[in-house]
């Protein structure tokens, strides 16, 4: 399912920022998010929410508990993911990659001519995932 950010309640707005600005001390203990990211993250999930797409899966046992999601904005005709995770709980069932696969299902209805995205160079199972996907690294 792909929606507008805005269209999710504040309560999961806020558990996507807080996932959202947590993802690198995953990579890096160490990483203090600076105030620029802190703002950007902010902007996202908070005070312009409209500008930004989500494509995400509900808990079978909560229609609002938000166990994986991409989170994304189109510029022009390029969409940019900005942010990816899933529950610890529900990893490896394929849902990051179903979820990627409603981006480039919508990408292609709304004429993107491409994706990008991102991810720290230790991520070898996204880096995987998104190669099995089509995507180039650069």
């Amino acid at each position: 399912m792909i929606k507008s950010i805005s269209e999710l309640t504040l309560k999961q707005r806020e558990f996507l920022f807080n996932i959202h600005c947590s993802i690198p001390k995953k990579w890096d203990p160490h990483f203090v998010i600076n105030p620029k990211q802190l703002e950007f993250a902010k902007n996202i999930f908070l005070e312009s929410p409209t500008n930004y797409k989500i494509s995400f899966k509900n808990s079978d046992q909560s229609n609002s508990e938000i166990i994986a999601f991409v989170v994304f904005s189109i510029e022009a005709t390029e969409g940019h993911i900005l942010s990816s995770w899933c529950s610890s709980s529900h990893r490896n069932n394929g849902l990051i990659k179903g979820l990627k696969k409603d981006l480039h299902k919508y990408a292609q209805d709304h004429q993107l001519v491409r994706i990008k995205t991102r991810c720290h160079t230790s991520n070898a199972v996204i880096i995987q995932l998104n190669q099995k996907l089509g995507y180039k690294i650069i």
